[in-house]
């Protein structure tokens, strides 16, 4: 987490799965699916998620 600050990288650890989650990535989780059955592999997506415009912190 350390070095992800000192980077101005943010990242979200442990997000447990739920049905807004999944509504919002359905697409990368068929993509990855695809990939995976394509490779044999396991395979990753990522997706910025933006909060909605409401909950946006606005710096004057």
């Amino acid at each position: 987490m350390a070095r992800c600050g000192a980077n101005r990288v943010d990242f979200l650890f442990g997000l447990p799965r739920n049905a807004r989650l999944v509504s919002e990535i359905t697409g990368e989780l068929a993509a990855a699916k695809a990939q995976s059955r394509t490779t044999g592999r396991p395979a990753r997506r990522f997706r910025i998620a933006m909060p909605p415009q409401k909950h946006r912190l606005i710096r004057r």
